[in-house]
């Protein structure tokens, strides 16, 4: 009888942990139900689900590297509050974003924040704040301000080829002012005069070959 009440006991301990397991299944399924069927920020954080990278998810845990939205990170806010802080995020984000030069970067105020600015990062761009690679730089280095101020690309202005190696109008094929470029030197009208006589001397030469040459034949 003993044996009887013991494997009895066992038995609905079993089936009560069987009934818990499957009770917290389905109260899970319906979680991840209503967290999937939002998709807004507020309608998916005042569901007590978390929002991140723009879909509605159960827990921020299930996206990884990416600002989580939701109630278990901002104790004491609303939905409407916390959903705020990302538009402010988006809003940062794209401004800083869009900037390519360091001293634009720096002298930017983010939307959200009038007091903060900018960080700019060696590595080429902007961001609204810190990151993977740290939180920037608080001043442009003399290399990066030297390349922004410098017109790098203007090949139909003269006045700046110092970045194909050059210096102002020595390119100029056409203006013998300036043949130093080319390795030679601005001809002189005794030097013009030489060639043309030069010149008249072959052609009577060859003319004279030729009337030899007939009057042999």
């Amino acid at each position: 009888m003993k044996n009887i009440f013991i494997n009895t006991k066992c038995m609905l301990l079993f089936l009560g942990a069987i009934a818990h397991f499957l009770g917290e299944g389905q109260a899970q399924s319906v979680t991840e139900q209503q967290c999937s069927s939002s998709n807004n920020c507020f309608d998916c954080v005042s569901a007590a689900c978390s929002w991140t990278v723009g879909g509605c998810f159960d827990d921020c845990m299930q996206v990884a590297d990416a600002a989580c939205y939701s109630s278990n990170y901002f104790e004491g806010k609303t939905a409407g509050e916390i959903c705020k802080v990302e538009e402010d995020s988006i809003k940062d984000s794209d401004t800083c974003g869009a900037l390519s030069s360091c001293n634009d970067c720096l002298e930017t105020s983010l939307p959200s924040d009038g007091s903060k600015r900018c960080m700019w990062f060696e590595t080429g761009f902007c961001m609204s704040g810190c990151g993977m690679d740290g939180c920037g730089v608080s001043e442009c280095s003399a290399e990066t301000e030297e390349g922004e101020s410098s017109g790098s690309i203007k090949l139909a202005d003269d006045k700046d080829l110092s970045s194909l190696g050059g210096s102002s109008g020595s390119i100029k094929l056409a203006d013998d002012n300036d043949l130093s470029s080319l390795g030679g030197e601005k001809p002189t009208s005794e030097a013009c005069a030489i060639c043309v006589r030069q010149s008249a001397m072959l052609r009577m030469i060859s003319i004279g070959a030729l009337y030899f040459f007939f009057q042999r034949s």
